[in-house]
C-alpha cells in the first residue's frame, strides 16, 4: 500500500480545482493507493457540485494515517501555500506556470520539493529558467474527465459565418 496525502483546493471553482478533481478521480482507480485529501479552500462563493463523486471525495478527506506510516505528499496548490512535512517520505509539487519564469516567492518552496510535476514543456521550461534543476521535473498533463469530454464523440458540424 502506498500512502498519499493530496493537498489541494478541490472544492473551489477554479482551474486548479478542476484539474485536481480529475487527477484524484484517476488516482482513486489504483487499489494500491490509500489517499487522504487535505482541502485548502480559497473560494468563498457557492460550493462546487461534485455529483456522483461527492462520497468518494468525502471518504478520502476522512482517511487517517498512523504516525508510523510513511506518506508521499502531493501539493497541488501555488507554492506559497506548500507545507513541508519532515516525516514525509517524498514531496511532489504540481503547479502549472503559464509564464516564462517563476515569481521569486515560488522558488524556495519548489526547490524544497523532491519532484516537481508540471502540465507542459512550457511550464517545465519556466521552472528551469528560474533555477529549479531540470532533474526534478516531470511533465504530467492535466487530467480530463473523458465521461464529460468524450474523445469518441464526432465533432459538431455547423455553418460558420
Amino acid at each position: 500500500m502506498i500512502n498519499v496525502v493530496y493537498l489541494t483546493c478541490y472544492k473551489d471553482l477554479s482551474g486548479y480545482a478542476e484539474v485536481a478533481r480529475n487527477h484524484l478521480k484517476g488516482l482513486f482507480k489504483f487499489p494500491d493507493l490509500k489517499i487522504k485529501i487535505v482541502n485548502r479552500s480559497f473560494w468563498k462563493g457557492a460550493p462546487v457540485r461534485l455529483g456522483d463523486d461527492k462520497e468518494l471525495f468525502k471518504a478520502a478527506e476522512s482517511v487517517t494515517f498512523s504516525s508510523k506510516e510513511k506518506v508521499i505528499i502531493i501539493e497541488h496548490l501555488t507554492p506559497e501555500n506548500y507545507f513541508l512535512d519532515p516525516n514525509a517520505a517524498y514531496h511532489i509539487s504540481y503547479c502549472p506556470a503559464e509564464l516564462n519564469g517563476l515569481p521569486h516567492s515560488w522558488r524556495l518552496p519548489l526547490k524544497a520539493m523532491d519532484e516537481n510535476f508540471s502540465p507542459s514543456e512550457h511550464s517545465m521550461n519556466a521552472y528551469t529558467n528560474s533555477g529549479i534543476p531540470a532533474s526534478k521535473h516531470t511533465v504530467v498533463p492535466h487530467g480530463v474527465d473523458t465521461d464529460m469530454f468524450n474523445p469518441d464523440v464526432p465533432p459538431l458540424k455547423y455553418k460558420r459565418r
